[in-house]
């Protein structure tokens, strides 16, 4: 080689530097260059599988790195060798490299740089193909299927069919992506009468056969799918084909036709692999073909044979969808869903379709246990004996089941103490199958309360059935049966609506309109009335009407006409005539703002503001007077310590006198002679006992200046004096008190309330 260089050496000397720039430029950048980027773009061709597929293609392995040295390389090319030969080649190597790597307007840059600066060259027509795919990422739509529609046209005219081909698929996939099938079909049956390629036609004519069957034409996507074998299908899509045509056969109508063809298929050993796949489909034509328990067992078997494949997941959802909707049993149901929703490796809309339904059934399950959980607790209640039989028999499945567990490790123990293992000591079927119970506890909520709550699960229960999982019939069980054994109920209203729909979906719409008209009639002051207004074409009825908010209007004249005493009796009437009224703690402030700042009666302003803070401690009126309210109660607290401390002293200078003078009678006694002591002794006594007497009726005489004599009690609605109208303040005549409700009344002293300077309500 080294002989042949030199010989050549002089040569292209003589050629020029032109020619000498080229060779260099091959050996040093060009040759190695393109080597490596053709083999990584081969790689990332393989890739992909999906002829329509939108996503953009993985690069595999250490791609990435073989495109950055080959952007690299490239760009050497381009900037010191600008008059090379190669330069042309290194621009469609360099836009491509950025278009794998996703870089799209870097890449539509480079093929538009070629075009620009090589208008002869002969990469135009390629150029001008991947300019319009890297629109299509750059979702400069309009742009990119004109593009490429020019790329299309020249490129069957001149035969290039490799061109053609690409520009086809991208239009195809936009129309696919943007859900036009009319558009791409006619695009593919068009891109099929010119198109040579015979493994790319059978591939095409598969994809034909799926975007028929999307669209629910079945007959020809039956005709595209047996058109693949004319062509040269690879093994993928001989498999795809055939299973894809029993489908479209079952899907058709014809279950049988498409079971006798995975039958046959099932026979030959090739595809043994994707058994799963078949043995799947035959189960779909069984069901189909009402053999519900061939279907059944085929479709388990998948379940369990094959269940770490793909086909398991759709095993399970079949399986579930058969127990929701054909036999019915929730509970299998509920079991598959779940199954399938937890299955690795599926198809992603099978998987959220099963999580959705995993969902509706979980909340079915905990819904209904809570059914059975309020009727066994009721009766347990009303028959007390029904408790005792049931706790027996939950204490002997305990023991039971602690026996099994027990001598399931007796007996993995002797294994192990004798060195051998033994699998299926591990495994009990009887105490698998044996549910653990706790022991039984005795009601504790009463049978009203466990009954409100069954009445309220059985409508859930019932709009569950009706309106998700589409069993009216079951929902009209419930509904009806707490109508019948839960009369007025706080959900009747509620529960007679859901009937009234039920009655309208079965199309007896007679039945509806007299259940409405109950609810019209009777439930005025519930909001779902204007629900059944609407359905019978009726006025719509204010419920949030309140009777007492007239009543308070009426109050409030009276109050403004200054007649206090009859608003000051509507006022008090409002909150025990209408206590739930909104109305009713703004009805007590304004009775209390009248005793207070009117009336000038602070004591009973208090009692009534105390009974407002009592009975709605949470209303904005409440808040407003509590500040004062408890400083007048502090008050009450300071006076009375006051009197009991002042009491108290009385009562002890009371005391010590008497002492004093007891002391001063043993003094005198001492000074009689010792000759005179019985008869000093018999005086000295009654001496003693006469002061006694005189002491107490001098305590008596001196405390009947503190004893007052108690008056009767009186309310705030008969505290009106008959001679001159007004109400008496309670301080004048009564002792001091705390305060008290209004269904108490009794008079209190007066506190801060004089110094507050309230607003009017």
């Amino acid at each position: 080689m080294k002989k042949i260089f030199i010989l050549l050496l002089p040569v292209l000397l003589l050629c020029g530097c032109g020619l000498w720039d080229d060779f260099t430029t091959y050996f040093n950048l060009y040759y190695d260059t393109a080597d490596i980027f053709s083999q990584t773009e081969k790689l990332i061709k393989e890739q992909k599988k999906d002829v329509f597929s939108n996503e953009d293609i993985p690069l595999p392995g250490s791609a990435g790195q073989v495109l950055n040295k080959v952007i690299e390389k490239s760009s050497k090319i381009l900037q010191f060798h600008p008059k090379s030969g190669y330069t042309e080649n290194a621009l469609m190597m360099l836009g491509k490299s950025f278009y794998y790597e996703k870089d799209y307007l870097k890449a539509l840059r480079e093929f538009q740089e070629l075009i620009k600066s090589k208008p002869n060259s002969g990469f135009i027509l390629e150029a001008n193909l991947w300019i319009g795919k890297s629109q299509m990422r750059l979702k400069q739509y309009d742009e990119a299927l004109k593009t490429l529609g020019n790329v299309k046209n020249i490129a069957v005219d001149k035969g290039e069919s490799d061109f053609f081909e690409e520009a086809y698929i991208e239009q195809i996939k936009y129309r696919i992506v943007t859900d036009d099938l009319d558009q791409a079909v006619s695009l593919i049956i068009e891109f099929l009468k010119v198109s040579d390629n015979s493994v790319l036609n059978a591939r095409v004519s598969y994809e034909l056969g799926k975007l028929y069957s999307k669209r629910n034409d079945y007959l020809n996507a039956i005709t595209a799918y047996q058109n693949v074998s004319k062509y040269s299908p690879d093994y993928d899509v001989t498999l795809d084909a055939k299973v894809d045509l029993a489908k479209a056969y079952r899907k058709s109508g014809d279950p049988q036709y498409g079971l006798d063809l995975m039958r046959d298929m099932r026979k030959e050993a090739k595809y043994s692999d994707v058994f799963h796949r078949i043995d799947l489909e035959i189960g779909l034509c069984q069901i189909d073909l009402n053999l519900l328990d061939d279907g059944i067992q085929t479709l388990v078997k998948i379940d369990t044979a094959y269940a770490s494949t793909s086909s398991a997941c759709n095993a399970r959802f079949e399986l579930g969808k058969i127990y929701e909707t054909r036999i019915p049993d929730y509970d299998s149901a509920y079991k598959y869903y779940t199954k399938a929703s937890s299955t690795s490796g599926a198809d992603p809309i099978i998987l959220q379709a099963a999580t959705d339904l995993t969902q509706r059934f979980k909340k079915y399950q905990y819904i209904r246990s809570l059914v059975i959980d309020d009727q066994t607790q009721i009766k347990y209640i009303e028959k007390p004996d029904e408790f005792i039989k049931d706790s027996t028999a939950n204490a002997d499945s305990i023991k039971h089941q602690e026996e099994l567990l027990k001598e399931s490790k007796a007996l993995n123990q002797s294994d192990q103490n004798t060195g051998r293992y033994n699998p299926g000591n591990n495994y009990s079927p009887a105490l698998n199958q044996t549910v653990y119970r706790k022991p039984l506890i005795r009601p504790t909520l009463s049978v009203d309360t466990l009954k409100a709550s069954l009445v309220k699960n059985e409508l859930d229960l019932g709009n569950l059935f009706f309106t998700v999982l589409n069993r009216p019939d079951s929902a009209s069980w419930f509904y009806n049966d707490i109508l019948t054994n839960y009369p007025g109920s706080r959900y009747e209203a509620d529960v007679l609506y859901a009937l009234g729909s039920y009655n309208e979906t079965v199309n007896n719409l007679s039945a509806a309109d007299s259940i409405y008209n109950i609810i019209y009639d009777k439930y005025k002051n519930r909001k779902i009335v204007n629900a059944a207004a609407t359905k019978l074409n009726k006025p719509l009825i204010d419920v949030e009407y309140d009777p007492a908010k007239q009543f308070y209007a009426e109050a409030e004249s009276d109050m403004l006409k200054k007649d206090f005493k009859v608003s000051l009796n509507k006022m008090l009437k409002i909150s025990d005539t209408y206590p739930k009224s909104q109305i009713a703690p703004k009805a007590l402030y304004a009775a209390g703002w009248i005793l207070e700042n009117d009336l000038k009666l602070n004591d009973s302003a208090a009692v009534v503001y105390d009974t407002l803070q009592a009975r709605y401690p949470k209303s904005v009126y409440a808040l407003k007077i509590r500040p004062k309210l408890f400083a007048y109660q502090d008050e009450i607290k300071r006076i009375k310590t006051v009197i009991a401390d002042s009491i108290k002293k009385i009562d002890l200078d009371k005391i010590n006198k008497r002492k004093a003078d007891s002391l001063a009678t043993v003094k005198n006694l001492k000074a009689d002679s010792l000759g005179n002591i019985k008869t000093t002794k018999i005086d000295s006594l009654s001496k003693i006992k006469n002061p006694k007497a005189d002491t107490l009726n001098n305590i008596k005489n001196q405390n009947n200046g503190l004893q007052v004599t108690p008056t009767p009690k009186k309310t705030v609605d008969n505290r009106i004096d008959e001679n001159d109208g007004k109400l008496m303040d309670s301080l004048k005549t009564n002792p001091p008190k705390p305060p008290d409700s209004l269904k108490v009344n009794q008079y209190v002293p007066p506190d801060s309330l004089n110094k507050v300077n309230p607003k009017k309500p």
